[in-house]
């Protein structure tokens, strides 16, 4: 990408001035901060590509913008990947506590549910190592399985909001 000086020197004093507020903003919505890292990194090449966009006064409002809708765009993206990807029960391995964590989870959930409600309690698996074995992210786990809990004690009969 072929950028005028003036358009670099701006692009590196934004970054400067407001990358590290950017990553721990990120970080707030995202809870990984190597994700974070990453949507950040991901608004400033946007930057380059639109370089007219942070031109004028409202550079940095254009900026935490372009990275909200990164970051809405990653989460909607990791949201289908949990969908839509496939589970496998063996993953879990089997003994004597997925049995009796079956016998006692709610008939009605889904096999994502069931295997995240195992992982989670069952298998006391911390969210890092759930996201690998989901194949989701860290904080897509979290929602995942937040998710499920709620649907848990909704077929309990529990009010998940209280």
């Amino acid at each position: 990408m072929d950028l005028t000086k003036d358009i670099r020197q701006k692009i590196e004093a934004l970054f400067m001035q407001h990358s590290k507020a950017m990553v721990q903003f990120a970080y707030r919505k995202l809870e990984d901060s190597h994700l974070a890292e990453e949507m950040v990194q991901k608004t400033f090449e946007e930057a380059c590509k639109h370089p007219d966009k942070i031109s004028g006064d409202k550079a940095v409002g254009w900026l935490y913008g372009t990275l909200k809708n990164i970051i809405k765009r990653e989460k909607e993206r990791a949201y289908h990947k949990m969908e839509t990807s496939e589970f496998d029960d063996e993953k879990l391995g089997s003994v004597e506590m997925d049995e009796l964590m079956e016998l006692l989870l709610p008939k009605g959930l889904t096999k994502r549910e069931r295997g995240l409600i195992l992982a989670r309690v069952g298998k006391d698996l911390s969210y890092k190592e759930i996201s690998e074995l989901f194949g989701l992210s860290q904080d897509a786990s979290r929602q995942a399985y937040n998710r499920a809990k709620k649907r848990c004690q909704y077929l309990f009969g529990k009010d998940p909001a209280k």
